[in-house]
């Protein structure tokens, strides 16, 4: 996703840039035509003005009031000889132009600048150069101005997703260190009383070595079943076809002996001999995950029925407690890396539940119904695959 993203953001970055570019220098280029057009209607004005046969008052007016519009457009009028005749709009103040400064422009305007020759009965007389008005100059840097800003406005977005995306992995990566040490902490904690009552040099009589070698072997199992759990969290992921009811009794029956005796844990199976390509061990964690939600969930007392059916090709194992449930806006966000609704969570077991089920065996996990007050179900869909 954030590979899409990024080049979704370079592509639109490019599109803003193309449409920029296009349009100012469309903008430029319409600006430069009418500068042309006016100064070629200023030349004609100073021709006719100078023209013997203008006598009619009005017209004078007229051209005299078009010379004088030129505000903006650098002019400089010259005999045949090269020499300045008249200039506007060459400097801020051109009244204060020494004839030197007045000739290094006229220079410029010759190489760089546009010439309209004015005839007088047909026999060039004097030159009009100009070149661009300073709001054209300026508008020429216009477009790599936008440019730097669609470049920084992409590099500062680029810096803001990429600093929200590794803030978001550091809460991962917290929330599984965290995870590891809470998922250790049982079974360490039973081995070390385990040993204690077997250093405590108590009568053999009254100690039943047989169940406390039963016991550590179970915690030893466990730890087993932990180091494997987290073993294959960014691997390729083992799948094999197994009885889902299965996985899910041995769950299940974990469950049973941990959590409190005020809440009743089931499971309910619908199906016979249902066989699923699933990794047994993350499925199991992946439920195990749920279930622990659920139990933050119930308050005193409490029930959490876990049900398994068919239906087409598909394996549907829900979760079900008759906790405080939650709101539609906490829904869409419980199974986000680092979002917790409890004072001393994390956010990872949900998360965690959920790249099982998608990302490794391509499955469906959603919250299937709550309400507040009355309970939860999530739901787990997995994809049976039809054996010829």
């Amino acid at each position: 996703m954030a590979k899409y993203f990024h080049l979704f953001l370079i592509l639109i970055g490019c599109a803003i840039l193309a449409f920029v570019l296009t349009y100012s220098n469309n903008m430029v280029h319409s600006l430069n035509k009418e500068e042309n057009t006016r100064v070629r209607q200023w030349a004609q004005a100073t021709q006719l003005l100078a023209s013997a046969d203008v006598d009619d008052s009005q017209t004078v007016s007229l051209l005299l009031d078009i010379i004088q519009e030129n505000n903006t457009i650098p002019v400089i009028i010259t005999d045949s000889a090269s020499n300045v005749i008249l200039y506007r709009n060459i400097s801020d103040n051109d009244s204060t132009m020494a004839l030197p400064d007045i000739q290094i422009v006229l220079e410029k305007m010759k190489q760089h600048g546009t010439c309209i020759d004015i005839d007088f009965d047909g026999s060039i007389v004097q030159k009009l150069y100009f070149s661009n008005s300073r709001l054209i100059d300026k508008l020429a840097y216009y477009p790599l101005v936008q440019l730097a800003l669609c470049l920084l406005f992409i590099l500062f977005a680029y810096f803001v997703f990429s600093r929200a995306r590794r803030m978001e992995q550091d809460k991962v990566w917290i929330g599984l260190a965290r995870e590891t040490a809470h998922q250790l902490g049982t079974p360490i904690s039973a081995l070390m009383g385990w040993q204690q009552i077997l250093e405590s040099g108590e009568d053999s009589s009254q100690v039943d070595k047989k169940m406390i070698s039963q016991e550590m072997k179970r915690d030893v199992e466990r730890l087993k079943t932990i180091a494997d759990r987290f073993s294959k969290i960014g691997s390729q992921a083992d799948l094999k076809d197994l009885d889902l009811s299965d996985t899910i009794t041995q769950c299940v029956d974990y469950l049973r002996r941990r959590i409190p005796s005020r809440i009743n844990i089931k499971f309910i199976n619908e199906t016979k001999n249902l066989s699923v390509k699933h990794n047994a061990t993350l499925i199991g964690w992946a439920i195990e995950n749920i279930c622990r939600n659920s139990l933050d969930a119930i308050e005193v007392y409490g029930d959490i029925i876990v049900s398994l059916k068919a239906y087409n090709d598909k394996a549907l194992i829900c979760i079900s407690d008759n906790g405080k449930g939650m709101t539609k806006s906490v829904a869409s966000k419980i199974f986000s890396a680092g979002y917790t609704t409890k004072t001393r969570g994390w956010g990872i077991g949900l998360a965690l539940a959920k790249r099982i089920v998608v990302e490794y065996h391509k499955g469906v996990i959603y919250v299937a119904d709550s309400e507040v007050g009355k309970g939860t179900t999530i739901a787990i869909s997995l994809k049976v695959e039809s054996h010829k």
